[in-house]
């Protein structure tokens, strides 16, 4: 094996070639249950970057759950509501950030 493969982290490799996480795995590191994990998969909230021979998910994937498990504890957002809310959430954003760019730009 050359060095430089042996060297490489998960997260140096091209997309394609990272390791993915199972669905137990991603519901234990996202500090939820696999029940939930098959929920969101059958509402199509997450999705999986292969199905067969198992689901396989990105490990970027666990931040989302987080965000979508505060979203629902936290707020008590019911889960098929939850894709709305990100919507949402991603459209303020966007919109914070042009109005950010329009108040930083210098006048003429």
């Amino acid at each position: 094996m050359p060095i430089r493969e042996y060297m490489e982290s998960p997260l140096e490799q091209a997309p394609d070639e990272r390791p993915l996480l199972t669905v137990s795995e991603l519901a234990y590191l996202a500090g939820t249950t696999p029940g939930v994990i098959e929920q969101l998969l059958d509402w199509d909230i997450i999705a999986p970057a292969r199905m067969e021979p198992e689901p396989g998910f990105p490990v970027e994937t666990i931040l989302l759950m987080r965000k979508l498990l505060r979203l629902h504890a936290g707020l008590g957002i019911d889960f098929p509501s939850l894709p709305l809310v990100l919507d949402l959430l991603d459209r303020i954003a966007d919109l914070e950030q042009r109005l950010s760019g329009m108040h930083g730009s210098p006048t003429k």
